[in-house]
């Protein structure tokens, strides 16, 4: 589990020893390490991951590749561009996360520390963008359930790939624990479910929706009002106003 910061030093004059700000500093050590740690090891993008060393594919891996396509390029649009600085696109408006690691998708240090694992996250500037993820949260929300062939398929390869606990010496029990731990993985892999939402199955939690209520932010006018202070001849902007019966 995350540790929980220590209290704030509140006096206004700064001891040259004081074991709140020692303590602070500590913690905030230990943050950037476990960031890193966790980054490093479940945040990193690999092509090859599925592949042996001579390049061929695994057999016992049970993830095609993210290659697997006629033009043999990564589904998932890796390596990514880096930016210096976070910056606007002046042609499109879109907002360049500060960004240096192109086999990494954008991430929040504070959540990666909660969540202690695979986050990223994404500046949603564009009505596309949105509709997007509105799209592909709802298709997770109304995910219909694993077809018959599909789960018989999953138990069949955890058998085959487990014969050495099967004809092994453990005791029966601990072998029918351990095979059905890898069957409940596999399935909830094949069903795309986040631990997270496993872990609230598991305790009980019910499921919990809130309405929200946004206002609309028109980014393509406030940064051509925000560049008129430093580039007042530049654009050439002014709103117009459609009025419809």
């Amino acid at each position: 589990m995350p540790e929980m910061p220590p209290p704030i030093c509140k006096q206004e004059r700064k001891l040259e020893t004081c074991s709140k700000c020692d303590d602070l500093k500590s913690w905030w050590v230990r943050f950037r390490d476990t960031v890193d740690d966790f980054l490093c090891k479940s945040n990193i993008h690999n092509c090859d991951r599925n592949k042996n060393k001579d390049g061929t594919q695994n057999k016992k891996a049970t993830y095609v590749g993210c290659k697997d396509n006629k033009w043999g390029k990564c589904k998932a649009r890796f390596p990514r561009p880096t930016y210096e600085q976070t910056q606007v696109d002046t042609e499109t408006g879109a907002l360049n996360m500060k960004k240096g690691e192109p086999w990494m998708n954008t991430v929040t240090p504070v959540l990666t520390y909660l969540f202690r694992h695979n986050t990223d996250v994404t500046s949603l500037c564009s009505g596309t963008a949105i509709k997007a993820v509105v799209l592909y949260v709802s298709d997770y929300i109304t995910k219909s359930s694993l077809k018959t062939h599909v789960v018989f398929d999953a138990i069949k390869a955890v058998f085959s790939k487990n014969t050495e606990i099967i004809n092994g010496s453990l005791p029966s029990k601990e072998k029918a624990r351990r095979i059905m731990t890898k069957i409940v993985n596999l399935l909830s892999t094949k069903m795309e479910m986040g631990s997270p939402m496993i872990c609230m199955y598991l305790l009980g939690n019910p499921d919990h929706y809130t309405d929200h209520d946004f206002k609309p932010f028109y980014w393509q006018s406030y940064v051509t009002e925000a560049r008129r202070a430093w580039h007042p001849d530049e654009h050439e902007f002014t709103d117009h106003v459609t009025l419809i019966k």
